[in-house]
Parts: structure tokens; C-alpha cells; sequence
């Protein structure tokens, strides 16, 4: 995708990821495979979580191939089959149908969209027309940008509208699904949970080793959500939005992470100073000194949303 191209169909997060060439920031995200990669390309890698459930990791960092951008994965029931995310392009959409359909046996029938991001829904016209499940706020603020982009990226056209406040349970034949409606990262998040295993793709609310996008964040819900992730039983696989696939001990760095950056905001808005400002002052402690901060304003934009929370 040229440079130019991808600017113009894509905001918030995927914008700013186009970035990392520039800054050579791809190797620093070392690939953490624990699970069998049943495909590869440069773009991204398809791990088998358990019998019909797949992760599919986004290797940008590495490869600074933007074709998917964002994680997603693949749920198979006895009758129906759901795909994550619109992901960046229809190629990473029509990528992930395919290894859909040699896995399955079917192509998609369903597809869940966490968030409004181009990242998120940019591609989504490269699935085989399937059943989107997607809450309405989340579809007027990706079909607002839609119109404007170049060239015009299609509606979506046979949606399932969520519930804001309560949890969508998708029978896809002997396998339910339970999409869960959020708020943080963005005002309309959703998390997508299963049982036997026990997995949860969380969208953008969890970066994994990555600094998170506070573009159009809430902090505190973003916190909150963090709580949750605390909460999980221990065997629960953690899918980001960004990021290797996560276990727990991750899951205590990202918390650790998010209170740091809370005191950090606080103390830096109680003593008068600017958020641009302090955001320029401020450098990663350890143990998050290693991750990717993919563009150069990353902590800017963290600090920005935090001073909108605090007033």
C-alpha cells in the first residue's frame, strides 16, 4: 500500500503506525510465539489457540507491512464461522477469509468490529458479505470516514446493531460467543469472549507491550478495563488489539503501566504545568522502557487525555 494511500484511508491508531519506517521501531517487538502458527506471511501470523480457534497476530512491527494492523482471529461453530475485524485493508480481509475457509471448511458468516479505527474497518469489504456484528456508534463514526476516504470505502451492508449496555450472545452451532459492550479506548468498545478455552480479544482497550493509543480515549474507563483483565481466570488467553498474544504476567505489567502513566498525569496537572509540556518531560521507567512507542506523539496524546479527564 503507498504511503500516501494509506495516510488518506485511515485515522487515529493506523495513521500513526505509518510512522515506524520512518523511525526503525519494528524490530524492537520481538515476536512471542507460544502457540502453533498455522500460516504465515509478512504481515501477520494465524496461531491456533485450540480445536477452532485461531489468533491472527499482526506482524507490522516487524515487517512494517500494514496490510492487517490489527489482531483479529477466527471462531468456528458446527454451522457458522466469525472473523474479527474489518482489519486495515480488504487484502488482510480477504488473507483471513481464506485460511477462514481452508480451516473451516466455510467461508466467514459473521464478522465482529470492536471499534470504529480504520485499522479496525477499513477492509471489511474483502469478507464475503457476512453478518456484521457492530454497535451503532461504532458504525456512523467508521461510515462518516468511509465517505471522505480515497477512494470511498463501501457501508456496511448486512448488520447485526449491539446493544450499548448489554452483552450479545451469537449461537454460531455449539459454540456461543459473547460480544460485550465497552467503554475506553473509544466511546463504543466491544470485547469478544469465549469459554472452553477461555479467550478474550479485547480490540484496542489492551496493547500488549505496545504504548497504547489515547487518541480518543477515556483514561479511568481505560483503567477500569485493565481491573477486568486482573479479574480473568488465570487460564484466560489475552488476544490485544496491538501486540503478542498475553498471558497474566502481561496483564500485571499493562496495569503497572497504566497506574504509572495515572500519577504521572495527576502530579504533572496539580502542579500547573501544560500537558504538551509534561508529555515532553516524561520518559518510560522501567519495566516499560522496551516498548514500542510507535509514533512521536504517543505520550503526548496520553498525557492530553488525561488533562481532559482531570479538567
Amino acid at each position: 500500500m503507498q504511503r500516501r494511500s494509506f495516510l488518506q484511508q485511515t485515522t487515529s491508531c493506523s495513521a500513526y503506525l505509518s510512522t515506524l519506517s520512518a523511525f526503525g521501531l519494528g524490530e524492537m517487538l520481538a515476536a512471542d510465539v507460544k502457540r502453533p502458527v498455522v500460516a504465515q506471511t509478512p504481515f501477520a501470523r494465524l496461531e491456533e489457540i485450540a480445536p477452532g480457534v485461531w489468533a491472527a497476530v499482526s506482524t507490522h512491527f516487524e515487517s512494517n507491512d500494514f496490510t492487517l494492523l490489527c489482531n483479529s482471529g477466527i471462531i468456528q461453530g458446527d454451522d457458522r464461522v466469525m472473523v474479527l475485524e474489518g482489519t486495515m485493508s480488504t487484502k488482510g480481509a480477504q488473507w483471513l477469509s481464506e485460511q477462514a475457509k481452508k480451516l473451516t471448511g466455510k467461508a466467514p458468516t459473521d464478522l465482529v468490529i470492536s471499534h470504529f479505527h480504520g485499522d479496525h474497518t477499513n477492509g471489511h469489504s474483502g469478507y464475503p458479505n457476512p453478518r456484521t456484528w457492530i454497535t451503532a456508534a461504532t458504525k456512523a463514526g467508521a461510515e462518516e470516514r468511509f465517505a471522505t476516504s480515497d477512494p470511498v470505502i463501501p457501508n456496511f451492508p448486512d448488520v447485526e446493531t449491539l446493544s450499548e449496555s448489554e452483552p450479545t450472545v451469537v449461537d454460531l452451532g455449539n459454540r456461543l460467543v459473547t460480544l460485550v459492550p465497552r467503554k475506553g479506548h473509544t466511546s463504543s468498545d466491544v470485547t469478544i469472549e469465549i469459554s472452553d478455552p477461555n479467550v478474550i480479544w479485547t480490540g484496542d482497550l489492551y496493547f500488549n507491550r505496545v504504548f497504547p493509543n489515547y487518541g480518543d480515549s477515556t483514561p479511568p474507563l481505560l483503567n477500569q478495563f485493565g481491573e477486568t483483565l486482573d479479574e480473568l481466570n488465570d487460564s484466560t488467553i489475552v488476544v490485544p488489539g496491538h501486540g503478542s498474544v498475553a498471558d497474566q504476567s502481561d496483564i500485571q505489567v499493562y496495569r503497572a503501566f497504566l497506574a504509572e502513566l495515572e500519577t504521572a498525569a495527576k502530579e504533572a496537572h496539580a502542579s500547573g504545568e501544560e500537558a504538551v509540556a509534561a508529555a515532553a518531560q516524561y520518559t518510560l521507567p522501567d519495566p516499560f522502557a522496551e516498548w514500542v512507542i510507535w509514533a512521536p506523539d504517543n505520550i503526548e496524546r496520553a498525557f492530553k487525555a488525561w488533562y481532559r479527564t482531570l479538567g
